[in-house]
């Protein structure tokens, strides 16, 4: 169950009532004055706040009032009012459901409620007060949907001028059963004991009105008292009275499928639903196609008791083919289900036709010379048989399309079979037709297809043509486009296209892989070059096969399969330099070493040409000569000369330069160029060690005649291969000589060779000598050969003899010589 909720309703002073806008039902007026009114004793229990933080006082307690939204649908007086709605309350006692419709809105200031005021509930409504007591006004919304009830409370309340006497009261109205009470604190009890009549204690009118006031506020009401001071004597419970309503079964019906000038009834059932009876049905009316009617209806003046039914006899009779619909409007004195509605709907049945498609080879452009076929399903859309009388092509293209495949002439119904028609395009364009379909059918007994074809062709215009190339000297080159463009419905093809020349002078740029192919309004180039070879006058054709087929228009717009441009061109008398070296010349060489050529010069051209001069330029250019001619020099037409180019390079590696040949013939110069590359080679040799038979200058010591051999190394530190000879200079002692071989062979690039000399010496002199290792290109190198002999040579001379006595001993001294120059 939900919390209570209890909100305080603070009433500020000079609140004008407001006006909230109510949303009616579809019932009938629900008066209060037909509500029943019954008294009863309750216990009433205040909700005026559950502690001191739960009062707040207002600054104005008298004449007060607000707006509170209604926290469920309720309906009073006839109307449902939704959720949210504001009902304005007021501190004099009542409550003010709806003024929207009068400009006597409760006045607060005046407090009274007028007998001339609509939709007010007024559980006492008089001219209140609140001030000194603690007197306020609360609302509680407590039970769970859809039965919650929301309660309204004066707490505390006495009437203006009579201070000493208060009370409370309540309204409490219920959610769902729409049940409004009054409760009262102080059952039977004036304020101050007086009874207060049309005059206060101030002359203030006070008309204490209980009760409930509707609309028209003349008539509509249901008042407990009014003109008293006194507190009713019991709670009291307003109840609405019970309504009467109908409910009509079923609310649609569909009759089926029936042919023409057949009929078919149904009954509608009408029960009374209502908690009370009386219900009448005024009248059963039907709008819509003319094909249903009312057979019969109740009497608008029998009364139906509740839970009682009666029948509305209903029948449809097609009067023509196709869907049929109406509604029968049923009219009663139904509170909340006055009128009601039930859809009708029938078929009627007579020969009917649909076809799937009424336009047949839109937007499919068919090439020419082919054929596109469209399938139009034609159905029988009803049960009697669909009878099929003709096929008629009609318009200006009639012609170009035919029927390849009829359908059944009969179909039964629901059945459906084929027409295919072909369009078969002879004139390139747009054709339209009307194919109609002529049948017993009702809905479309002549029913046209729309016939659109396109034939597309391609077309070639080729400009220009012929192609004429202006007088060209020979060797000189000219360049012209001829341009294919195609005008056509249809991508051109071409395929194939050819150059030919008898004289080749001619080249082209021909159309290959996607260029051969050109879209509608798009165009190509072909590029020609004209070199004349020879004077005169020099032709070719440019021939162009494409995908265009013969068509039978008059005249014709087809350009046929082949086209062929004649190309021409002359060739003016000119002396073309050339030279059969090639483009370059590249050689190797040792660097310093001179590399030669010949080229020969020749005059390929019909006049005679002057060579001017000749020079080579470039990083290297020193490196590079040509000779061979004295300039200037007369080449004669169709002759040649020969001439020399040397390299030399003049360091390691790649050497670069361009020689290049002028010329002149008829005022026109001429020239050739060639590349020139000389690579430069290095040579280079080594030896180790750098002498022979000694360190330094100290010879080494080898034993007279003995032999003693020693061994040198040559490198070949270069880039050339070289052979290496070993010898002995003219100056060397005879003592040395050389060990075979004394020629190494061709030694490659960072090979070795040895070479080892012999010596036996014959004498303790030192004996020199020079071994010479010699390559080409290379000057000698030269090792030292510095040996010596050696021997040793002892000698002793006869030593002094002191005299010694006999039995004694004496010393002497013995001296040993080694005059040779080794050790002994």
């Amino acid at each position: 169950m939900d919390t209570p909720k209890k909100l305080l309703l603070l009433i500020p002073s000079a609140l004008l009532l407001l006006i909230f806008t109510l949303l009616p039902s579809l019932a009938s007026a629900q008066l209060v004055s037909a509500y029943t009114m019954t008294t009863f004793s309750g216990t009433y229990t205040t909700i005026a706040g559950d502690g001191s933080s739960s009062v707040v006082n207002v600054s104005n307690k008298d004449d007060g009032g607000f707006s509170a939204p209604l926290p469920f649908n309720f309906k009073y007086d006839g109307t449902t009012y939704s959720s949210g709605t504001n009902i304005f309350l007021c501190s004099n006692g009542f409550m003010a459901v709806n003024n929207s419709t009068t400009n006597s809105v409760p006045d607060p200031v005046n407090w009274g409620v007028a007998d001339n005021v609509n939709n007010v509930i007024c559980p006492f409504s008089c001219d209140l007060y609140m001030y000194g007591t603690g007197g306020n006004m609360y609302q509680e919304i407590s039970g769970t949907s859809p039965n919650r009830v929301w309660t309204i409370e004066w707490y505390n309340y006495n009437i203006y001028g009579y201070f000493s006497y208060y009370t409370s009261l309540q309204v409490k109205m219920y959610e769902s059963s729409n049940t409004i009470e009054f409760w009262y604190k102080d059952l039977s009890s004036n304020f101050g004991g007086a009874n207060l009549g049309p005059q206060g204690q101030y002359n203030d009118p006070c008309t204490g009105n209980v009760g409930l006031v509707g609309n028209p506020y003349a008539s509509d009401k249901k008042m407990y008292a009014t003109a008293t001071g006194t507190i009713p004597s019991s709670d009291i419970r307003f109840t609405g009275a019970p309504d009467i309503n109908m409910d009509a079964e079923p609310r649609s019906y569909a009759f089926g499928a029936l042919g023409t000038g057949s009929s078919v009834q149904t009954t509608i059932t009408v029960k009374s639903v209502g908690a009370i009876s009386g219900l009448l049905v005024k009248s059963a009316t039907i709008s819509g196609n003319p094909d249903f009617t009312v057979i019969s209806a109740p009497d608008p003046a029998d009364a139906i008791a509740s839970g009682d039914t009666r029948t509305i006899t209903v029948q449809f009779a097609p009067q023509t083919a196709g869907p049929r619909n109406a509604s029968l409007t049923i009219v009663s004195n139904g509170r909340d289900s006055g009128i009601q509605y039930v859809a009708l709907t029938g078929i009627g049945l007579a020969p009917t036709i649909a076809i799937d498609t009424n336009i047949l080879f839109k937007k499919k452009p068919v090439k020419m010379g082919q054929s596109i076929t469209g399938r139009i399903i034609i159905t029988s859309t009803s049960s009697p048989t669909l009878t099929i009388n003709s096929f008629v092509f009609s318009g200006v293209d009639a012609g170009q399309y035919q029927i390849v495949h009829y359908p059944a002439l009969t179909l039964p119904g629901f059945a459906s079979d084929s027409l295919i028609v072909q369009y078969t395009p002879t004139i390139e364009g747009r054709h339209s037709a009307i194919l109609t379909i002529n049948s017993n059918a009702i809905n479309s007994p002549a029913l046209q297809i729309q016939l659109i074809g396109t034939a597309i062709l391609p077309h070639i215009t080729v400009v220009p043509n012929p192609l004429i190339f202006d007088s060209t000297f020979e060797g000189d080159t000219e360049s012209k486009q001829i341009t294919i463009t195609n005008p056509g419905s249809d991508t051109l093809i071409i395929s194939p296209n050819i150059l030919t020349s008898n004289d080749g002078d001619f080249t082209a740029t021909l159309l290959t892989g996607s260029d051969t192919a050109i879209p509608p309004d798009h165009f190509k180039t072909v590029n020609v070059v004209f070199k004349p070879k020879q004077m005169g006058t020099r032709q070719a054709r440019y021939l162009l096969r494409t995908n265009i087929i013969p068509t039978f228009e008059q005249p014709r717009r087809d350009t046929a399969g082949t086209f062929t441009v004649a190309i021409t061109g002359t060739g003016v008398p000119f002396g073309v330099l050339a030279q059969t070296i090639g483009s370059a010349v590249f050689d190797t060489t040792i660097k310093g070493m001179q590399v030669c050529h010949t080229d020969t010069l020749k005059n390929n051209g019909d006049a005679d040409l002057t060579i001017t001069s000749w020079s080579v330029t470039g990083t290297n250019s020193a490196d590079f000569t040509a000779s061979g001619l004295t300039l200037p020099y007369l080449l004669k037409a169709r002759s040649s000369v020969v001439i020399n180019v040397c390299s030399t390079p003049g360091d390691y590696g790649l050497r670069t330069g361009t020689l290049t040949i002028n010329g002149k013939s008829n005022g026109k110069s001429e020239s050739v160029n060639i590349s020139l590359n000389v690579y430069g080679l290095k040579v280079c040799d080594q030896v180790t060690p750098s002498a022979l038979f000694s360190t330094g200058s100290t010879p080494e010591l080898i034993l007279e005649n003995t032999d003693s051999t020693e061994c040198v190394t040559v490198t070949n530190c270069g880039q050339v291969a070289s052979t290496y000879t070993a010898k002995l200079s003219s100056s060397s002692s005879p003592d040395y000589t050389i060990s075979s071989p004394t020629t190494s062979g061709s030694i490659a690039p960072n090979g070795t060779a040895s070479f080892c000399v012999k010596f036996h010496p014959n004498s303790t002199t030192v004996e020199n000598g020079t071994l010479v290792i010699t390559t080409p290109d290379l000057p000698p190198l030269s090792v030292a050969l510095g040996g010596s002999g050696a021997c040793a040579n002892v000698s002793a001379p006869a030593p002094t003899v002191p005299n010694t006595n006999a039995g004694g001993h004496g010393t002497f001294n013995i001296s040993i010589t080694n005059a040779g120059n080794y050790q002994w």
